[in-house]
């Protein structure tokens, strides 16, 4: 905190945080008691700060309400939600200029296999050079994903404008996991199989979250389409990964 004061930041974009699921036990522990000290050592400075949240603080929503608006109440379902809440909530006792940002499913070239679209394509990399089987969840729920790299444009957009409010980042669009699996094994001809098992859990049905406000605020749009982020994350396999969010 001490190094904080020191800097007197002008601008703080706060990323930190759980996000893999092996920690999912603990997340409060991450998201909001170091949200906490972060707002604790910005007190008394005008900083402009910048929590990277999550779409998954809406939870289940019902197919009238899509695409969900920031309007919407959250009601997170899952404890990695319940998490980042929290951590919204102890962001807003911020009382320099505050921007949170509710970021939809991120993937993009170098995602970890601890996420769906990583693991996805990570493994039918693999499986195309040595064959074998891939067993999934069931693939009939939809997500919205947002390219890393298009998320990174749109907070500098922000940052750069020093904009404050709650804005949903995402890609507006959603898409239907089945539809992610065919992309990649176009992407990636082999003698291999993808076995879907609808016994095993795949959280909530549906998930597309509206962009039209931050679209408004800052003019901006999603540069990258699904199918061209998957190849890119076929052609980059194996390369230095990041987190989802």
């Amino acid at each position: 905190m001490d190094a904080v004061r020191r800097l007197r930041p002008d601008r703080v974009i706060h990323l930190a945080g759980a996000s893999r699921p092996g920690i999912e036990e603990c997340p409060l522990e991450f998201n909001a008691t170091g949200t906490a000290l972060l707002v604790e050592a910005l007190a008394g400075l005008d900083t402009w700060m910048l929590l990277a949240g999550s779409g998954a603080v809406y939870g289940a929503v019902e197919d009238v309400a899509l695409p969900v608006h920031e309007t919407r109440l959250p009601s997170p379902s899952s404890p990695y939600g319940v998490s980042k809440l929290a951590q919204e909530q102890q962001a807003q006792n911020h009382r320099g200029p505050l921007c949170i940002t509710r970021i939809a499913n991120l993937f993009g070239p170098g995602q970890s296999s601890d996420y769906f679209a990583g693991r996805l394509v990570n493994e039918v990399v693999r499986l195309s050079a040595d064959g074998g089987e891939l067993r999934l969840g069931r693939l009939s729920p939809t997500r919205d994903f947002i390219d890393v790299r298009d998320a990174a444009d749109a907070i500098c957009q922000l940052a750069q404008g020093r904009v404050a409010g709650l804005f949903n980042l995402g890609s507006g669009n959603e898409t239907p996991l089945r539809s992610v699996v065919e992309i990649v094994c176009l992407n990636c001809p082999g003698n291999y199989s993808i076995v879907e098992d609808t016994a095993l859990a795949g959280g909530i049905e549906r998930q597309v979250l509206s962009i039209a406000r931050l679209s408004s605020a800052i003019g901006w749009s999603p540069k990258f389409t699904l199918e061209r982020s998957l190849a890119d994350m076929v052609s980059t396999a194996g390369d230095h990964s990041f987190s989802d969010r």
